[in-house]
């Protein structure tokens, strides 16, 4: 009987070890996966911006559109790196 029960509670002890273990690694792994969303926003934010640089460059004439253009995409993926 002690022997059962021994092995009853060593049971719910590992899986419950098990758990936090699991909950730690899946943790860090969303942490890991925002991180990359995150350069992957910051990467496509400065292409737009480079490209947005490189027409108002390029313009032969002075365009309302163009002056006007806001950087707030790169700002914004700046600041959620």
């Amino acid at each position: 009987m002690t022997a059962a029960l021994l092995a009853a509670s060593a049971a719910v002890v590992g899986i419950v070890i098990g758990r936090f273990w699991d909950q730690r690694a899946e943790i860090t792994r969303w942490q890991r996966d925002k991180r990359a969303d995150s350069y992957q926003q910051l990467t496509g934010a400065f292409r737009t911006s480079y490209d947005t640089i490189q027409q108002i460059a390029l313009a032969d004439t002075p365009d309302d559109h163009i002056a006007t253009v806001d950087n707030h995409v790169w700002h914004e993926a700046l600041c959620s790196v």
